[in-house]
């Protein structure tokens, strides 16, 4: 289970979504399921979802850091 901070980008654009997450990979699934479903709490993600389609976007992760320094980076 990866914690830490992750990116969406889109490739046509080159618009950046920076998360963080305790579970990495239920993130992804759970962005990805609101995206396909259009229902992403995001709407300029999801507007670009739906405008370039989702072979232009891909996750990735940038950073392990454990959970209590994902609260701290919250708070910055």
């Amino acid at each position: 289970m990866k914690s830490g901070v992750y990116i969406i980008k889109n490739e046509m654009n080159g618009k950046i979504y920076i998360g963080a997450t305790r579970n990495f990979e239920k993130r992804v699934r759970s962005h990805l399921y609101a995206l396909e479903s259009n229902t992403h709490h995001n709407k300029k993600l999801q507007d670009d979802w739906n405008l370039f389609g989702s072979n232009t976007f891909y996750f990735q992760f940038l950073q392990d850091c454990d959970e209590s320094e994902l609260l701290k980076l919250g708070e910055t």
